[in-house]
């Protein structure tokens, strides 16, 4: 008999393998890497690792309780990351330079500064993003916080060069969506100023502040911020050099440095002659550079054609772009004119983004000189709407601001309602001085049980009537067919006509009554097929809520069902609540005008 030999495996110890094994504590992974806290930290922002909740911390060695996990492949990534090294460098000079400082040894001092170690993140973003359209699509986080700082004070933790870098990036980016067109909403909030636009294919939504004295909460720890903000700077510059890169225009531009200092916005950056923004004597070769080109939707024969490669939704996608192309242009050839008391940070970027032209008054300087004026007067006869606000509601606009004749004078919400309605509104429900409508939030997707406002139910008829519209334009060609038929039709009868002059009169009688016979008919079954259309829907929807609820559900299904359906019915009740609380203003501000034109 042969002997078999047994081998053994080698014997696991505990933690070598699972769970234990994939994830590791912030303490552990800081004394591997050698690193302080805060390094640890500014690192993992830098690269993106965030830290883990494992689905079952039971099966994790050692004590569970209040303890952040990474995930230990993330922690060897880590390991090898070059910017470790930077950091050390870096606590060493700041070493060096206190021990210099402290000694009084300038010449030292002046050395070590001139040799003073610098971060480079070019790596990490490549890294992160491989490609421009990942980092558009992760641009969200980014455009916040860097419109944020921009509009901060100098602070301990906040320096003066990091925050002109922010004014800077974020007004090289609103000017390249102006010349792409890009935005598509925007709203008015209590937090700031909402924007979306859709960036090579890709949505991108931010958050602005207004621009009023920042109050810095003492309690936010700037340092994290700090990291993030430095990361997304970065990035920020290698999406504004693409885009600019692919309108056509050089990266950076030029700045003119007394239209910064006057805080006068995107008309601080100038450009060089083809790329300067189009005017009145710009030629046809200009504008084939690629600034305000139209998006076209790539056509090949076999698509059109059809076939196995033809694209199902191609007319679809030929229509959205047709309404995206007149979207883009909607305030093309109309002339603005700004007030001070309006905010032209805004207003300038929506206004250019959609075509239109804008100008501004400029303030005085203490030298006595005008300075921060808009590219033409307020006297400009172009001027097609003056934007105000100076007036309470309820007020009328004195005599003396609206000098001017043939332009509209209209408050600055009117804009915006603009472009979230994708058409030009009436400039007299904006009038100075008039009751507002309301300003909708164009994110809100109201469902089935919701509770639509009445303004937004207009908006919506008015698209549905929109819609009819284009469907009868589309219609036409089939109408025109249709006559063709009616045509030939017309014809058989005149014929049939002819044939029956020449029969008898008894036959005329005889399919004159087979004829109305069958009328009586046809009128019948129609009138049936109606009545009885109504009334099988009617049965048919009671039958299948029945069987659903009684027969078809089992026991699970039966009681996400119950539990759906009491959604349901709380969010009827609270769209009911909304509705009799608008009922109950409405009728408020109905007695508010009867009171008013009494007193009158």
């Amino acid at each position: 008999f042969c002997q078999q030999k047994i081998k053994m495996g080698r014997m696991l110890k505990k933690g070598q393998r699972g769970a234990a094994a994939a994830y590791i504590s912030r303490t552990k992974a800081v004394k591997r890497l050698q690193l302080t806290l805060v390094d640890f930290r500014r690192l993992c922002i830098l690269k993106g690792i965030y830290p883990r909740e494992p689905a079952n911390k039971k099966k994790l060695s050692g004590s569970t309780a209040n303890r952040t996990y990474y995930f230990t492949k993330d922690i060897k990534f880590l390991a090898h990351e070059p910017l470790i090294d930077k950091f050390r460098e870096m606590k060493t000079f700041s070493r060096k330079l206190k021990k210099a400082l402290a000694k009084d040894q300038q010449g030292v001092a002046a050395g070590l500064r001139k040799r003073e170690p610098t971060v480079n993140l070019d790596h990490i973003i490549r890294e992160r993003y491989p490609s421009i359209v990942d980092a558009v699509r992760d641009l969200d986080d980014c455009l916040c916080l860097v419109f944020l700082f921009a509009n901060f004070p100098q602070i301990k933790f906040i320096q003066s060069s990091i925050v002109s870098k922010c004014k800077k990036y974020s007004q090289q980016f609103l000017y390249a969506l102006t010349k792409m067109r890009a935005l598509r909403k925007v709203f008015l909030s209590i937090k700031g100023i909402y924007y979306q636009a859709e960036i090579m294919g890709q949505t991108v939504t931010w958050i602005a502040p207004y621009k009023f004295s920042t109050d810095v909460p003492p309690e936010v720890d700037f340092r994290v911020m700090s990291t993030f903000l430095t990361f997304y700077v970065r990035l920020l510059g290698f999406v504004n050099w693409k885009l600019f890169a692919d309108l056509g225009l050089k990266y950076p531009p030029k700045i003119d440095a007394s239209k910064l200092q006057d805080d006068i916005g995107m008309s601080a950056f100038s450009f060089d002659a083809f790329e300067a923004e189009e005017t009145d004597e710009t030629t046809e070769s200009t504008k084939g550079k690629g600034v305000e080109a139209e998006a076209k939707l790539d056509e090949f024969p076999e698509q059109i054609q059809g076939g196995e490669e033809a694209m199902p939704n191609l007319d679809d996608l030929q229509k959205k772009e047709r309404e995206t192309n007149t979207f883009t242009k909607l305030f093309e050839g109309k002339y603005f004119f700004l007030s001070r008391e309006v905010p032209r940070y805004s207003l300038e970027f929506i206004i250019r983004s959609f075509g239109g032209k804008v100008s501004w008054e400029g303030y005085a300087s203490p030298d006595g000189s005008i300075v921060g004026e808009g590219q033409f007067g307020v006297d400009d006869q172009r001027i097609t709407h003056h934007i105000v606000d100076r007036t309470k509601p309820g007020a009328k606009l004195a005599k003396k601001a609206m000098r001017f004749d043939g332009r509209a004078y209209v408050q600055p919400q009117w804009v915006y309602d603009c472009i979230n309605a994708m058409t030009l509104l009436d400039s007299a429900d904006y009038a100075p001085g008039a009751l507002l409508p309301a300003h909708l939030s164009p994110f809100v997707k109201e469902g089935e049980d919701d509770y639509i406002p009445p303004e937004r139910v207009e908006q919506l008829k008015e698209a549905q009537r929109k819609h009819m519209q284009d469907m009868k334009n589309e219609d036409e060609d089939e109408e025109e067919v249709e006559k063709k038929e009616d045509e030939d039709d017309e014809v058989e009868e005149d014929n049939q006509a002819a044939l029956e002059k020449e029969m008898n009169q008894e036959d005329k009688e005889m399919t004159e009554e087979l004829q109305a016979e069958k009328k009586d008919k046809k009128k019948k079954k129609k009138k049936l097929t109606k009545k009885e259309k109504e009334k099988l829907k009617l049965v048919q929807e009671e039958k299948e809520r029945k069987e659903l609820a009684q027969m078809v559900m089992g026991k699970k299904k039966r009681h996400l069902y119950n539990k759906i359906m009491a959604t349901k019915e709380r969010r009827k009740k609270v769209t009911r609540k909304l509705q009799a609380k608008r009922k109950a203003h409405d009728r408020e501000v109905a007695i508010e005008k009867v009171k008013k034109s009494k007193a009158q």
